[in-house]
């Protein structure tokens, strides 16, 4: 078991810094990207995101007990605007977020790299073994997921994500 999470976190760390590296985010540090292209990663991000409650039901879909769809279930109903209190769904914060810059969702479409995203990070929360989509959403979905009650949860998500 050691060997696999050290595999896993080597491979981590590889694509940490291959990101970190990534002419972009390197122009973004040092406050050289333009806003054409800034503009053009929010609309992408946008899009990407339309599809986040797609990726939890996909999870959900294969979750071993009641008690653990029960447990994200809570996050689509925040997400979906049905929580209680006065708790702005996270894609309305971004609709407003995009009107401030002009930009809209519904006149664009994804890139290949987006679609790419999309695709695989469908994939990963179908697949029946959890860890994959765990580790996807982990890396990719930015889930605010506390920890569902199941063992296998706790085990494959901190130590492999």
């Amino acid at each position: 078991m050691d060997l696999y999470v050290d595999t896993l976190e080597s491979k981590k760390t590889q694509l940490i810094d291959q990101i970190r590296s990534h002419p972009f985010l390197q122009r973004c540090r040092s406050g050289e990207v333009t806003v054409p292209e800034l503009k053009q990663f929010l609309v992408q991000q946008g899009l990407y995101s339309t599809y986040f409650t797609r990726y939890l039901c996909a999870l959900m879909a294969n979750l071993p007990s009641n008690a653990e769809v029960l447990h994200l279930a809570e996050n689509l109903f925040e997400e979906l605007g049905f929580e209680e209190g006065d708790t702005k769904p996270h894609h309305l914060i971004y609709r407003e977020m995009l009107e401030k810059f002009d930009l809209e969702l519904a006149s664009n479409k994804p890139t290949a790299g987006t679609l790419g995203l999309i695709n695989g990070m469908l994939q990963h929360c179908k697949n029946p073994n959890l860890a994959f989509g765990l580790c996807a959403e982990r890396g990719g979905g930015g889930w605010p997921v506390a920890g569902p009650p199941s063992p296998r949860f706790r085990l494959a998500r901190p130590r492999m994500c």
